[in-house]
């Protein structure tokens, strides 16, 4: 092994001593070029990719996890001021579920987790304030668990029992939220805040809970506000799905028959929010019935005794009392609440396209514009798609127009930040300085005699190239030959002279077939003149079969 080092070793020096000045200065540029290629590509590989661990942490929590990420040797990353950690995406969900068995990060909303440790000694004043300690942090949770709210604060104030009712106040609460970016709280989800808080502590009513957010506005409303401002945001809420009802229909039909694009319909219904009740009270007095009827009958009979003969006397009543009662109908009518009271429909209809070819050749795309019947027709399909009433005055409108369609913009190219042109440029020029190199060094004078070493033939070949040419001077002289004997006038046939047969067939078979023959009969004299060799390389060939 040493021996075979001196030798690459010595090689290699030689191979050195032979080059110029400018060859040594070339490699050596290469080389250097080459390992700060590998230098930068090993400092330039992609990191690991970075995801969010936790979001607004406390500076407890954070010293915690951070603390935690140290001893298990883990790279993180801190943004927002300490406050948001990130970690690699692979070890992610691995990291938060080792950190929450260990309790972090802990949770500053308490809930009922407060009673978890009981402790004796404790008084009746803080049993009740861990109880609204806990009733804030549950209902916290609560809201935070909404899709547009991040996090929730609730302030509860519930006041002692009094013992006269006249002197009892009322609870109040107080609820603060912080919302998702880009999103928003809708007066109904407000107000189901305000029920979920009012439903949680007793006593508490509705209109005591006000909802804030974290800019300090006021989400809640007041009872005087609801009476009319909450009736008004629903009303808008119905208007605006009676228009896109409308218009999804509408649009759907001409999608299907002018084609996706081709057609914008916009729908304005008037509602009629008035709320009315009536109630009326109607007599039919031809359409009397007995109502009751009552019958009294009375007989009486009487015997006069002191007269002879004795007087006998009757007498008999009936008195009958009947009740009619007329006919009453009363009915109570509640007026439609949100009726449709008025429609107006707007469609802009997009015209024909239609190829034109010009005098040179060139075909243009026009736009005629739609005839009156047609566009009569599409408005006779919208005035039964809408329910289309003359008796509220509505009102279709159907133009034809030409519609302004604007080719998209080539996309343009980001500009390059200075890094990417830099690693750019140093690429190209690396790769320079490699090709100018390598050219170089192959027009190196040593390297073109290896080069000329290389590429000439061998001893094989060149027995095999005068072998061709031999053949090739054999054929010529059979061709001179029998040319002379075509040029005889009396030619005998080929029966009489076979040689010539011979000449023919030697002189159809190609170079390949006759350099066969010619080492056929090589083969043959070198068997014939010395068969002990012969037999030699026989045996040896045999031996190597094996």
């Amino acid at each position: 092994m040493p021996s075979t080092l001196q030798q690459i070793w010595k090689q290699l020096r030689d191979f050195w001593s032979r080059l110029t000045g400018l060859q040594k200065t070339l490699l050596i540029a290469v080389a250097a070029g080459t390992i700060g290629g590998l230098l930068w590509l090993l400092l330039s590989a992609p990191q690991p990719q970075m995801a969010v661990l936790f979001t607004d942490l406390s500076a407890t929590d954070a010293a915690k996890i951070t603390e935690k990420l140290d001893e298990n040797q883990i790279p993180y990353e801190l943004e927002d001021n300490g406050k948001t950690i990130l970690v690699p995406r692979n070890e992610l969900y691995k990291l938060r579920l080792e950190l929450a068995q260990e309790g972090l990060p802990a949770s500053s909303t308490v809930g009922y987790e407060i009673f978890d440790k009981t402790n004796l000694g404790m008084s009746e004043f803080v049993q009740k304030l861990n109880y609204r300690r806990a009733l804030e942090g549950e209902l916290a949770r609560t809201i935070a668990s909404l899709d547009e709210v991040e996090k929730a604060r609730v302030h509860l104030v519930i006041p002692e029992r009094r013992l006269f009712e006249a002197q009892q106040e009322e609870p109040t609460a107080s609820v603060v939220v912080k919302l998702k970016p880009n999103r928003s709280l809708r007066q109904r989800s407000v107000e189901a805040i305000q029920f979920l808080v009012a439903s949680s502590v007793e006593g508490l009513s509705p209109d005591n809970v006000t909802v804030i957010d974290n800019r300090g506005r006021v989400l809640s409303e007041t009872a005087d506000q609801q009476g009319f401002g909450g009736l008004t945001a629903s009303q808008y809420e119905i208007k605006e799905k009676v228009d896109n009802y409308l218009t999804r229909k509408v649009q759907s039909l001409l999608d299907q028959v002018l084609g996706v694009g081709n057609a914008v319909v916009q729908v304005n219904a008037e509602l009629d929010f008035t709320q009315t009740q009536e109630t009326v009270e109607r007599y039919d007095p031809a359409g009397q019935v007995v109502r009751s009827e009552q019958t009294i009958s009375e007989q009486s009979q009487s015997q006069d005794s002191l007269n002879y003969p004795a007087v006998n006397s009757q007498s008999a009543r009936t008195n009958t009392i009947t009740n009619y009662e007329i006919s009453k109908e009363i009915r109570r009518i509640i007026g439609e609440v949100g009726r449709i009271k008025r429609l107006t429909v707007s469609a802009l209809i997009n015209g024909k396209p239609q190829t034109q070819t010009l005098e040179d050749g060139t075909q243009v795309v026009e736009y005629v514009p739609r005839s009156e019947e047609e566009l009569q027709q599409l408005e006779q399909i919208i005035r039964n798609a809408v329910g289309f009433d003359p008796n509220r005055n509505d009102r279709i409108s159907v133009v034809s127009v030409e519609f302004e369609t604007m080719k998209e913009a080539p996309p343009t190219a980001a500009p390059m930040a200075p890094e990417e042109i830099a690693e750019k440029v140093l690429l190209v020029l690396m790769m320079l300085l490699a090709l100018i190199a390598v050219w170089r060094f192959l027009h190196s004078p040593i390297v073109k005699k290896r080069l000329e070493v290389l590429m000439l033939p061998t001893d094989i070949e060149k027995q095999r190239m005068e072998l061709m040419k031999a053949v090739a001077e054999r054929q010529k002289a059979l061709l001179e030959t029998l040319s002379r004997e075509l040029e005889v006038p009396a030619l005998p046939g080929p029966e009489e002279r076979p040689e010539l047969l011979e000449m023919v067939e030697q002189i159809e078979q190609t170079p390949e077939e006759l350099l066969r023959q010619e080492m056929h009969k090589q083969v043959q004299k070198f068997l014939t003149e010395q068969p002990e060799e012969a037999a030699r390389l026989l045996r040896s060939m045999l031996r190597k079969g094996k």
